[in-house]
């Protein structure tokens, strides 16, 4: 389906049922957006990530094993950036289930390792397209790539630290 220039969200064939679908979604314009994106998750200063949530993913280390944290953000790091480029094509091909599955599988991964800012902005393009809608442009898509962006870097801050912190024990 063809994107509309008028930012209008349209319902795709195939969508499941004929209740009211929202006509506008000004993502550009939206308070919530864009309180998402120039600010950090309250409670969590001067940072994007909830280490707390790192920390408990460390706690399930077992002695001898591999580093199940390593691990855990090696596939975070690989899964995410491909699904972001599964929402772009999505986009591109007016495919929102595969929007809604992309963004789905990036919001759960990202809350778990304590990326809550971006988790929130992928929760909010799952809801768009979970009814066979696309947002009127990439605003969000790019939004959440950002995010992902910022909040990898963070997380590789967190494993520097954690390394250093090691080595001087």
């Amino acid at each position: 389906m063809r994107k509309s220039d008028d930012n209008k969200g349209r319902r795709l064939p195939g969508a499941d049922d004929d209740s009211c679908v929202p006509e506008q979604f000004p993502y550009a314009k939206n308070p919530d957006v864009s309180a998402a994106l120039e600010s950090p998750v309250s409670g969590i200063a001067g940072n994007s990530i909830d280490t707390g949530c790192l920390d408990a993913i460390r706690s399930l280390q077992r002695p001898g094993r591999p580093d199940i944290l390593e691990k855990v953000i090696g596939q975070y790091f690989e899964d995410a950036a491909h699904q972001i480029e599964v929402m772009r094509t999505g986009y591109a091909s007016g495919d929102a289930a595969a929007i809604t599955g992309a963004s789905h599988r990036i919001k759960s991964s990202s809350a778990n390792l304590g990326a809550l800012r971006l988790a929130d902005l992928c929760m909010k393009l799952e809801s768009i397209c979970r009814d066979g809608l696309l947002p009127a442009d990439m605003t969000l898509i790019i939004s959440i790539e950002e995010g992902f962006i910022e909040a990898k870097s963070q997380i590789e801050s967190y494993r520097r630290e954690l390394s250093y912190d090691n080595r001087t024990v």
